[in-house]
């Protein structure tokens, strides 16, 4: 484009402006209502597509048949040029709600509540007709992304509801872009940059809101749903099977030095009822009312554990915990519980003393159920019992005796145990002699309680592996183990772990180590697999930090980083000020920083800002209200002999400035230009404008 084209461009603008800026006021109603292009609404399709994904995957099969089905025909109109009737969009609207409170039973909750919000996403879609009801969508859209976190929690999650807002935002732009529209990816440096103009406002409000107690994002509702883990009870295989599973129970950042992995025993339910088959854990209020005493010995280990949720009501502490954190109590027989189920990543600040012994005497009940057997189950066991029992003087040497015994004989550690009859005790000890932790766990109590000596099973986990990373032990399911503890007058409960009598690496090194084949083993924990164990340790170490400083910021971490930045002790009044303050301070940097973007640093700005002062100078300053074209023509009536040149600089600037075209030629004869003009207050003609 030539500078003469640049110059019949500027007329035919000025000519335009009067139209234009009369037709201004009526221009929003026509926007609203005007209709949309296909090419926005299968963009505005595809966002909603990406929003309802996760949620698709939760939804029963019949509602995401029917929401896909809703998509595909409003594609499919839009392609054809048609609509979907909206008598039709309303009964299948009808029948998602029917069908939603059938399934659930209501509609509140978190999955029915999630249902229902997808279910009008996908109807208020379907009828999309105009750029106030693709809004409508998009802002329905950013509701639906929220919903995610109520279901995972995760890095992965966070990320993809990052993405997902952003691809909103940039639907957003794309309804209420005007044509010419820019490219694409303009569009989404737009989308990206509003979003990050909007993240201090959003880290302030997260650091400064004030949290409540208990998980932010669980519904009572749900907190038993997805279990994973332990459980309160145990029978032959469930263990082997939980150690095939390389997720994650918790993770534990010690103060010092870790203790030794043998002393690594994370303690968990323990069970006391056996029916020959399965152990089974005491209600609460069948023992005694004396509180648990013990003798400790050794230097205190202090550590703070961050557990994943597991539905249930177990602190995993390390054997055994000296003090407990707010909210949680230690049971009689040292199992240490949270006041609610454990539903979201939690922490928890916790002292123990790995080296300690239990006082005080054995109450009636605790002895009768550490000594219950059925009668009619298991006789070869119980008879082996009672004949260790009468070779032996003491309670410690039957414990001697049938360790000695496990030892002496060839048992088998292994993760695929044959399967068990009527009688698993007598086949495990006489026939297969194959098991796992709870096998010898098991068969070791059965015994001891046959020869007469109280005893329980505990479970729980066994070890766990140091992440150098990050700095502390991650315990994952593949660690859980059983291990037994018997009552010795002299001592209390003490720990007899049956499985070092006959995998002693499984103790001092890890469960890769004590396994002969480890085919059975997680992938991410087998010995040979040391590239993909490292990339999961680094994983895990993002995962970690995730947790600590996004799931599990609470309370009290609120409470210290308020204190860290000077505001004093935590009330809810300096909390709300503190927040007002940051907000107001975000948005003046936010209000300020318009006036130092780049249209300073513009060189065409800058050029016409030497012109605009080289005409003030000259007489003719420029009017607060007055844009380019205006003020040009005051300027070509007050300097007729410059009125070519005022015209060209003008004409170059509006191209340069507001249609941004990028012709460096174009800035450099707008700079040698305004250089180059010269204006003489003589020379005006200043009468009358």
């Amino acid at each position: 484009m030539t500078l003469h084209s640049l110059l019949n461009t500027l007329r035919f603008s000025t000519a335009l402006r009067g139209s234009t800026s009369r037709s201004k006021a009526g221009a929003m109603p026509l926007v609203q209502a005007q209709r949309l292009s296909a090419s926005v609404v299968y963009g505005c399709g595809a966002s909603v597509i990406l929003m309802l994904a996760p949620q698709l995957t939760r939804t029963p099969i019949w509602e995401s048949a029917v929401l896909m089905l809703a998509l595909l025909w409003k594609l499919f109109s839009v392609w054809r040029r048609t609509t979907v009737p909206r008598w039709m969009v309303s009964i299948l609207a009808v029948v998602l709600a029917g069908g939603i409170l059938t399934t659930y039973g209501t509609f509140v909750g978190r999955s029915a509540g999630s249902a229902l919000l997808v279910a009008m996403l996908v109807m208020k879609f379907a009828e999309t007709r105009s750029v106030r009801d693709a809004t409508i969508v998009v802002y329905l859209s950013y509701f639906v992304v929220v919903t995610n976190f109520l279901f995972n929690q995760s890095v992965v999650m966070g990320a993809y509801m990052l993405v997902s807002v952003w691809v909103c935002t940039l639907t957003l732009v794309n309804l209420h872009t005007r044509a010419p529209s820019p490219g694409l990816m303009k569009r989404a440096r737009w989308a990206l940059r509003y979003l990050l103009e909007a993240l201090p406002i959003a880290l302030v409000l997260f650091l400064m809101f004030p949290r409540i107690s208990g998980p932010l994002w669980g519904i009572p509702e749900d907190r038993h749903s997805a279990t994973t883990g332990l459980s309160d009870t145990m029978s032959p295989g469930m263990i082997s099977n939980l150690s095939r599973s390389a997720r994650v129970a918790f993770r534990v950042k010690f103060s010092a030095a870790p203790p030794a992995h043998e002393n690594l025993y994370w303690r968990g339910p323990v069970l006391w009822n056996y029916d020959g088959i399965s152990w089974s854990t005491l209600r609460y209020d069948d023992f005694g009312h004396d509180s648990v005493r013990l003798r400790v010995a050794g230097p205190p280990v202090d550590y703070s554990l961050t557990m994943q949720p597991h539905g249930r009501r177990w602190v995993f502490a390390l054997d055994a915990p000296a003090s407990i954190p707010p909210g949680t109590q230690l049971t009689q027989d040292l199992q240490l519980l949270d006041g609610e189920p454990v539903i979201s990543v939690s922490r928890y600040a916790l002292t123990s003393y790995p080296s300690y012994q239990t006082s005080g005497g054995l109450h009636a009940v605790e002895r009768a159920a550490a000594l219950q057997l059925p009668e009619l189950q298991n006789p070869a066991t119980r008879a082996l019992g009672r004949r260790i029992a009468g070779e032996a003087s003491s309670a410690a040497e039957i414990v001697t005796d049938t360790l000695a015994y496990l030892r002496d004989r060839p048992f088998v550690y292994t993760l695929s145990p044959p399967l068990l009859g009527e009688d698993p005790m007598d086949e495990f000890l006489f026939n297969t002699r194959r098991g796992f932790c709870e096998h010898y766990a098991s068969a070791f109590v059965v015994l001891m309680r046959a020869a007469g000596v109280p005893a329980r099973v505990v479970t729980g986990y066994m070890g766990g592996e140091l992440n150098e990373l990050g700095d502390y032990l991650l315990v994952r399911q593949s660690d859980a183990h059983a291990w037994t503890e018997v009552w010795l007058p002299e001592r209390g409960w003490v720990r007899i772990d049956p499985t070092a009598a006959v995998a002693p690496s499984r103790i001092e090194t890890g469960i890769e180590q004590a396994l002969a084949d480890t085919a059975d083993l997680p992938l991410l924990i087998r010995p040979n697999a040391r590239l993909l164990r490292n990339a999961a340790l680094l994983w895990d170490s993002i995962n970690n930090r995730w947790n600590n400083w996004v799931l599990g910021y609470g309370p009290e971490i609120q409470r210290q980083l308020f204190g860290g930045l000077g505001f004093g002790k935590y009330t809810a009044v300096k909390a709300a000020a503190v927040l007002l303050i940051g907000i107001a301070c975000v948005l003046g940097i936010v209000s300020l920083a318009p006036l130092l973007s780049n249209r300073e640093r513009n060189p065409a700005l800058r050029a016409y800002a030497r012109f605009c002062r080289k005409l003030a100078d000259a007489g003719l300053p420029r009017r607060h209200y007055e844009g380019p074209l205006d003020y040009a023509r005051r300027a070509r009536e007050a300097f007729p002999a410059q009125a070519d040149r005022i015209e060209g600089i003008t004409a170059l600037f509006v191209a340069l400035f507001y249609a941004e075209r990028d012709q460096p030629q174009w800035q450099t004869q707008l700079s040698a230009q305004t250089r180059s003009l010269r204006l003489r207050r003589s020379d005006a003609r200043l009468g009358g404008t």
